[in-house]
């Protein structure tokens, strides 16, 4: 039965001018699914340097060869060998600012008891996908403050422009590197951009082998490790499995779809790590926009984020109505053996994975 017309209802309630006269309901709880895990900076290793451009020694031995025969009372031929080689990076100083006006602080929003601490903790989380965004960039070295410019700032290399030893790259893409000339390290030159291939990781993992490497960890972005995993579970040498890790019966593993782990032909065993906030950057092709993504093959060991100043929130004077604060750190990404991991380049990100 329609509501009788003299009886107030409620859309008249809300249809009080100047935001009606029904209370708000509003869950006191922000929803927000952002990522802000940042897993290639959680299983790299740390450290600490006193000076923004600092150092690390890398060494390899002799080439191998057949072992000398010397007769008895032969005399000795030293060997004179480099005594290795000195690289270096460049800190980067990063940072965060919060500006809350005073009255947004005192007043009551929705899902916080303080909008400073609200949107300190964002920005903390922003700077952590930041940095893990630029630890796995092609970004070049910069010396802080360079040549006739105080105002210069330092930036420190990202994976992509550090290795130079075991690389793939597109068509007319090469490898950046320590340039002992500048000092700095160099971005690669991007190449065309291709599909990537079983056959381009293995190659990459056998030259590895070869010089000593063993990097237990791929990162890529996850249009490219998803790619990977669907290759990986249906090609031949892939091998159901019988059990699941916990050692328990094979049927709650029957609807697995995706490989993670796979063993190498050299006796030591790599996983899979999707990386949300690895950036695109532009390929060599025509017209192209942040169009292509590379892969990592990486050993934890040889690398690590290192700071002068670790990450700080620090108060900022008052400035009228409102709170301030910086949110900063000295920070460096820092490839102790650039050998030890591999870079495939200028790979397409949707592009079905293949053997070759």
């Amino acid at each position: 039965m329609a509501q009788p017309a003299d009886s107030l209802s409620a859309q008249e309630l809300r249809d009080v001018a100047v935001g009606g006269m029904l209370n708000e309901d509003v869950l006191q709880k922000i929803h927000d699914i952002s990522p802000f895990d940042t897993p290639y900076l959680d299983m790299i290793g740390g450290g600490s340097y006193k000076n923004p451009y600092h150092e690390v020694v890398q060494d390899t031995l002799t080439a191998t060869a057949l072992a000398d025969a010397k007769a008895d009372g032969d005399t000795l031929t030293p060997t004179t060998a480099a005594s290795g080689a000195r690289v270096a990076n460049h800190g980067q100083i990063s940072t965060k600012g919060v500006n809350i006006g005073s009255v947004a602080e005192a007043a009551d929003p929705i899902g916080r008891t303080s909008e400073i601490a609200y949107q300190t903790v964002k920005r903390l989380h922003e700077l952590d996908n930041d940095l893990e965004a630029t630890s796995l960039s092609n970004q070049a070295s910069v010396i802080a403050g360079g040549t006739g410019s105080e105002t210069t700032a330092g930036k420190t290399a990202g994976m992509g422009a550090w290795l130079e030893t075991n690389t793939s790259h597109g068509s007319g893409g090469s490898a950046g590197g320590f340039n002992t000339s500048t000092g700095v390290i160099d971005a690669p030159t991007v190449g065309t951009s291709r599909a990537l291939t079983w056959a381009l990781i293995a190659a990459r993992i056998e030259a590895g082998y070869l010089i000593g490497a063993k990097p237990t960890k791929i990162f890529s972005r996850p249009e490219v490790t998803k790619r990977l995993g669907a290759y990986l579970i249906t090609s031949d040498f892939f091998v159901a499995p019988v059990a699941n890790v916990n050692g328990q019966a094979v049927s709650d593993v029957a609807m697995s779809g995706y490989v993670d782990t796979f063993r190498t032909d050299f006796g030591y065993t790599m996983t899979v790590h999707p990386v949300r906030n690895m950036q695109l950057y532009d390929s060599a092709d025509t017209n192209s926009t942040a169009d292509a993504t590379a892969l990592f093959g990486v050993d934890p060991q040889y690398v690590g984020k290192t700071t002068l100043w670790g990450t700080k929130v620090e108060e900022l004077a008052k400035l009228g109505l409102s709170i301030r604060k910086m949110i900063s750190t000295h920070w460096s990404h820092d490839v102790w053996l650039e050998r030890a991991h591999f870079g495939i380049f200028d790979l397409q990100p949707t592009a079905t994975v293949a053997a070759s």
